[in-house]
């Protein structure tokens, strides 16, 4: 996953969304983090293996006050 400008993620969900099941997805190399969750609720992360993303991993971007809740569990990250 390349990004001109902005993006570059494998798994985005953006503000407002909600109810989601997120599982059992390989993401790799992509020029940004595998998984950037903007803001949303009730969203489940489980059994996904996200690696080589190179600006991480993971990001998390609703800042503090948030209520976004990220249950995380049996996924796999690797950097290089």
């Amino acid at each position: 996953m390349e990004k001109a400008n902005y993006g570059g993620w494998a798994i985005y969900p953006d503000e407002g969304s909600s109810h989601l099941v997120i599982e059992n997805n390989v993401c790799y190399n992509t020029s940004s983090q595998p998984y950037h969750l903007h803001y949303g609720r009730e969203i489940t992360v489980r059994n996904n293996i996200w690696a080589f993303g190179r600006e991480g991993q993971i990001a998390v971007s609703r800042g503090p006050g948030s209520k976004t809740v990220f249950p995380f569990c049996g996924s796999t990250t690797a950097a290089q």
